[in-house]
């Protein structure tokens, strides 16, 4: 899956303002990598709060952050299963960057692709994490 995300600040951030009703902010970054700063938005008592998180999923055993899980196994897998349950977040953004595999080696696609998370036009990741 993604290993890059593209995060606009305008006209994202007036977006999920206008939509959450909170004063979210981001900065714009059109190669964010793991292990980065990005801005998220999660629930506190039913109220959106925003959050600033690093990307990935670090286990205690992990030599590195995960970024992806199955969408069929996060539930039951032990290594995500108990921060899909209780600690879930919105990584609102404007897209993501796959690789593509050549034979010359890999590459960025240079196209982002659109995310099947859309709610008023703009796109989001969900992800879980292990601890705020």
């Amino acid at each position: 899956m993604c290993g890059r995300l593209n995060v606009t600040d305008d006209p994202l951030t007036k977006i999920v303002t206008d939509v959450l009703g909170i004063s979210f902010r981001t900065t714009s970054n059109c190669d964010l990598r793991p292990s980065e700063s990005i801005e998220a938005v999660h629930f506190k008592q039913g109220k959106p709060e925003q959050l600033s998180l690093s990307w990935g999923f670090k286990p205690s055993w992990a030599k590195r952050p995960l970024i992806n899980a199955q969408s069929e196994t996060v539930a039951v897998k032990p290594t995500f299963r108990e921060a899909f349950r209780f600690h879930r977040c919105v990584v609102p953004c404007t897209g993501w960057y796959e690789w593509l595999t050549l034979k010359r080696g890999r590459r960025k696609n240079v196209h982002l692709r659109i995310l099947k998370a859309r709610w008023y036009g703009w796109r989001a990741f969900t992800f879980t994490v292990n601890h705020w």
